[in-house]
């Protein structure tokens, strides 16, 4: 493709006398603004002809308007067709007329070199020639602009739709293929738009508009590299300070998405207080395998305490370089929760550890993590955890997310081997944002505990969860999340005390208010009731927990 504005070719016959053999034709081309581009035409036509001919001259003559192509030595009438044939095949019109000095002042309203079947007119043709480019022209324009019309008012189907219909030429061109791609990018399709804005920056490739465009479209296909070398010569063209402000959020977005290292985390810290530290109970009578027996006291009374909360979560992911989509994440977490004086037996203290492989693909995430949490109960050792729960993703759409997972976990317990056992878990989910801002969650899971050979027959047991919450945000910052948990456990042996078959239904309904007090702090109230029901009485219990906290993101 030739890039220049007007184009016109007139192939005329200078008969010198009807005894000679010798013709010669003419071949003009209308420089416009840019000079080379009849060098580049003219380069380009004389390696097509020399295909062709064997004698033929081609020679410049300049003028102030535009550059003549003199062809020479023409042998005979089969030559001279060949040259009227190959002319109509790669440019638009064809004019034959002996006087082509008169022609040579007319300005051409050819666009573009293009295929056509071979048609030759004469001079008496021109004239009526330009007045229907003319007409052509009024009607292209008024479509154009209820187009633009089409464009402003959101109507981006109906604007494409009319565009495409256009027979553009001229200066129009640039602008009916600016606007496609700026209707093709507006309903995402980026692979069109970036074909419709290259097509422009062939016509005019000083175009900064259609720069600044194409580089946006570059962006949304994540072509970073590409987008963040034209952004960079937009800014060299010196845009307004606007344009240049909205550029340089572009290039960081940029410098970020391309980033190998990402780092991120969170400190978390409060006060609660806790009306059942240790799952008690009041009980009165036991059931002794069809037994009723009396008791004197109670076996584990309610207590209550205040305690503190601490979490520290770290998250490093690196992105390998040659493959974006792929990446490794680690996250080591530290959590403890420590009781008033005289309840310190029951404080806990956890530190894990989670790392593995995330692959990335459009709407899909895939994630492989292994983990290792290492539990303080008191201050003693309590169980050391090893598990990997490789994960799937799907982003159904902007506001619907689907997850599945399974989890396989090894527990090993300090002192209490005989508790050993391995868990093993199933659990889907889904995510709906509401509105925009507000966020719908449910997730549904199903795990079996089965002990390595142990004697105690409290670990057998399959557990059902399901679990959901609403998040809603409110006016000044400030979000309300109302969350509820229903948990079975369905124990496999009967319990060794009471001889009854146990099973227990635990729900948990909790509330928590949060206000956002910057980007990256935000403070917390949360309140929960905890019941558990046994058909054991002696694990049947109840509680109520207070929490304030704050969260520190970095």
């Amino acid at each position: 493709m030739i890039k220049i504005i007007f184009l016109s070719l007139l192939l005329v016959t200078l008969g010198l006398s009807t005894g000679l053999e010798n013709q010669m034709y003419s071949i003009q081309f209308a420089t416009f603004s840019k000079a080379n581009n009849a060098q580049r035409s003219y380069k380009l036509l004389q390696k097509i002809l020399e295909d062709v001919l064997e004698d033929a001259v081609l020679e410049q003559k300049k003028g102030k308007k535009y550059t003549v192509l003199v062809l020479k030595n023409i042998k005979n009438q089969e030559q001279k067709n060949k040259i009227l044939a190959l002319s109509n095949h790669y440019f638009q019109n064809v004019i034959v007329n002996k006087q082509y000095t008169k022609l040579l002042k007319e300005k051409s309203t050819v666009p573009t070199l293009q295929k056509r079947t071979t048609k030759v007119y004469d001079l008496s043709e021109v004239k009526s020639m330009k007045e229907e480019v003319v007409i052509k022209k009024e009607a292209t324009m008024k479509d154009f602009l209820k187009a633009v019309n089409y464009y402003d008012s959101g109507k981006f189907i109906l604007s494409y739709s009319l565009l495409k219909q256009l027979n553009a030429t001229g200066t129009m061109r640039e602008k009916v293929y600016f606007y496609l791609g700026r209707c093709a990018f507006e309903l995402k399709d980026y692979e069109n738009a970036l074909i419709h804005y290259e097509k422009v920056l062939e016509l005019i490739p000083v175009h900064n508009r259609a720069k600044l465009e194409k580089a946006r479209t570059l962006f949304a296909l994540k072509k970073y590299k590409e987008s963040k070398k034209l952004f960079e010569e937009v800014i060299q063209g010196k845009p307004p300070k606007a344009v240049e402000s909205n550029i340089n959020r572009y290039l960081g977005a940029i410098t970020k998405a391309t980033k190998q290292h990402i780092y991120s985390g969170a400190f978390i810290f409060g006060v609660g207080y806790d009306d059942n530290v240790k799952n008690g109970n009041s009980v009165d009578f036991l059931n002794l395998n069809g037994t009723i027996l009396q008791l004197q006291s109670t076996i584990n009374p309610p207590k209550s305490s205040l305690y503190a909360q601490g979490i520290v979560a770290f998250n490093h992911k690196y992105i390998f370089e040659k493959n974006r989509a792929i990446s490794w994440e680690t996250t080591p977490l530290v959590y403890s929760q420590s009781y008033d004086t005289g309840m310190g037996s029951s404080n806990i203290l956890l530190l894990g550890l989670t790392s593995g492989p995330a692959y990335v693909q459009k709407k899909y995430k895939l994630s492989f993590p292994l983990s290792y949490q290492k539990i303080f109960v008191g201050t003693n050792a309590y169980v050391n955890q090893y598990d990997m729960k490789p994960q799937v993703l799907f982003s159904y759409t902007d506001s619907l997310l689907f997850s599945t997972s399974l989890k396989i976990q090894k527990k090993n317990y300090v002192v209490d081997t005989l508790r050993d056992a391995t868990y093993m878990e199933v659990g889907i989910g889904v995510k709906k944002i509401i509105d925009k801002k507000d966020l719908l969650s449910l997730n549904v899971l199903y795990g079996t505990d089965k002990k390595d050979g142990g004697l105690y027959r409290d670990v057998n047991k399959n557990t059902t969860m399901i679990a959901a919450s609403y998040l809603k945000n409110l006016v000044n910052d400030y979000s309300f999340l109302l969350s509820y948990t229903y948990l079975n456990y369905d124990y496999a042996d009967k319990d060794a005390l009471s001889g009854l078959d146990r099973k227990d239904k635990n729900s948990i309904l909790s509330v928590k208010l949060s206000k956002k007090i910057t980007d990256k702090i935000t403070v917390n109230l949360e309140y929960a009731n905890t019941k558990n029901n046994s058909t054991v009485s002696l694990f049947s219990y109840k509680k109520q927990t207070y929490l304030s906290n704050m969260s520190i993101a970095f």
